[in-house]
């Protein structure tokens, strides 16, 4: 009895999964492909506007190629480029910046406070290196760019059974 009413279960959530329809960057000579579904927050630039601005995805209308969103609508040819974020390399950025500060703060304050603590140039290597490679692991690692045009295209996919 229960097997029946598992299948029965996942049989009628299959109508209000909403996780099959995607906006897909797809890559020249790649076959993984990076998918972003609705209600995702994404960066873009477009034609009309050249700056980075966030938009929500609300719907796709897959005939015409328009994505809705809350500032409007957009046609897919209309964006240019597409920016993606790395949040591990940005908590590791932030850990390894905070950790080079406090390095250095609490060793000059133990070198205030007592003559006989060691702060030498191996503790300030220390904490500068720290902190150069938290900034440059952020500065090289943390943003992704795809360009739209030879290497890259945007598709609307809906994978959903009708």
């Amino acid at each position: 009895m229960k097997p029946i009413l598992l299948v029965l279960f996942l049989f009628a959530s299959l109508t209000v999964v909403s996780g099959q329809e995607y906006l897909q960057i797809e890559m020249q000579n790649n076959p993984e492909t990076i998918k972003y579904h609705l209600g995702q927050k994404i960066l873009i630039k477009t034609k009309q506007v050249d700056e980075w601005h966030s938009i929500v995805l609300q719907k796709f209308i897959y005939e015409s190629g328009t994505i809705i969103h809350e500032q409007g609508m957009l046609q897919v040819e209309d964006i240019t480029a597409l920016r993606e974020t790395r949040p591990g390399v940005g908590a590791l950025s932030i850990a390894l910046t905070t950790f080079g500060g406090g390095w250095l703060v609490f060793g000059a304050i133990s070198q205030g406070l007592d003559n006989k603590a060691e702060f030498g140039t191996r503790e300030v290597v220390i904490g500068v290196a720290a902190l150069a490679a938290g900034w440059g692991l952020k500065k090289a690692f943390y943003k992704r760019d795809f360009h739209m045009g030879k290497r890259y295209k945007l598709r609307l996919l809906d994978l959903r059974m009708q």
